[in-house]
């Protein structure tokens, strides 16, 4: 499964905040529940895939009604959570392709690591890509059609906590430190 940290950046990105509790509270059952057996709990739309979903249709039209619904009646971080609790299960599904052999998965994965945590080292990248000022505590977003930036602070917590474990994990990792330092992988941290 991908670490936590993988998770939480793609909605640090896709929503402004990283829902830290939602991937806790899914992947609870990886303690008790070694490797894949672990989403046999808490993974319903993993589950579905096949049936409900699709690689090329992650997101039919029964997330998008539901989050409408869950938005109208009780409201957008209602909605916003509910996103992200299938947002996580469609990455594991994508995290556990199959059409790989091990060493290209184990590579792949890796690398994927490292794209994330070099996107988490870079605020300057998450402001005007991803529209998230991490330094300021501030989400850009799209309001009445227009696009405003909104106060958040706690933007700035979680992304200081998320910063430090991407941290730690460069220290440990000399797989993970080369792909983030060096000009032959994504670039280095711009001071």
């Amino acid at each position: 499964m991908p670490r936590g940290l993988v998770h939480e950046v793609q909605l640090l990105v896709a929503f402004g905040l990283p829902y830290h509790y939602i991937h806790q509270r899914k992947d609870a059952a990886a303690g008790f529940l070694p490797g894949l057996r672990h989403r046999r709990i808490r993974h319903g739309w993993y589950r579905s895939y096949g049936r409900l979903w699709s690689l090329n249709d992650p997101f039919p039209d029964i997330v998008s009604e539901r989050t409408s619904r869950t938005a109208a009646f009780k409201d957008v971080v209602r909605a916003e959570e509910y996103l992200s609790w299938v947002a996580h299960d469609f990455l594991d599904k994508i995290w556990d392709f199959n059409g790989l052999t091990t060493k290209q998965r184990t590579y792949t994965r890796k690398w994927w690591e490292g794209f994330h945590i070099w996107l988490l080292l870079r605020p300057d990248v998450l402001r005007d890509w991803a529209g998230v000022d991490v330094e300021a505590g501030k989400i850009q977003r799209l309001v009445d059609g227009s696009e405003v930036w909104e106060n958040e602070p706690e933007v700035i917590r979680e992304y200081q906590r998320l910063y430090r474990q991407a941290c730690f994990l460069v220290r440990r990792d000399r797989i993970l430190r080369r792909l983030v330092e060096e000009d032959g992988g994504f670039g280095s941290r711009q001071s």
